[in-house]
């Protein structure tokens, strides 16, 4: 895991304020139990100490809390590889559930190099064009 790659990630997205909750997007079992465990918590404290039980739950929040929770799911995918929070943000970029155009060109900056570390591990080796062309630096 690159120390560096998380210290980029912290670099460029604030701690700002959680998104309001439930941070879910409806009622059941798993929606609750995400909402109570990430809901309220800043971004920060999330990736400083994620919970296990949330690590395939990125698809769950709402786009304001994915959005303002990217950054945590990002850290907890670089230092837990082996665990789903990766592939649920891959997934997300490929299907355009994030709008580039919401972050600062450091954050977009932040989310290609996670991408390029994560698709380096995947059998092409890097980002598909769908995600190359929606966050790679210069493309904006």
């Amino acid at each position: 895991m690159d120390e560096l790659q998380v210290d980029v990630i912290h670099a460029a997205f604030p701690a700002g304020v959680p998104p309001e909750r439930p941070v879910t997007g409806h009622r059941c079992d798993e929606c609750d139990e995400t909402d109570r465990l990430l809901g309220g918590r800043l971004w920060v404290d999330v990736a400083a100490d994620f919970p296990h039980y949330c690590h395939d739950t990125f698809p769950l929040l709402t786009p304001v809390a994915q959005a303002y929770y990217l950054p945590a799911y990002m850290c907890f995918a670089l230092r837990a590889p082996g665990h789903m929070a990766g592939l649920s943000l891959s997934s997300a970029l490929e299907r355009g559930e994030l709008n580039p155009g919401s972050f600062t060109e450091a954050q977009r900056a932040a989310v290609w190099t996670w991408a390029e570390a994560y698709y380096r591990t995947e059998p092409d080796g890097f980002p598909p064009k769908t995600v190359a062309e929606a966050w790679r630096p210069g493309k904006r």
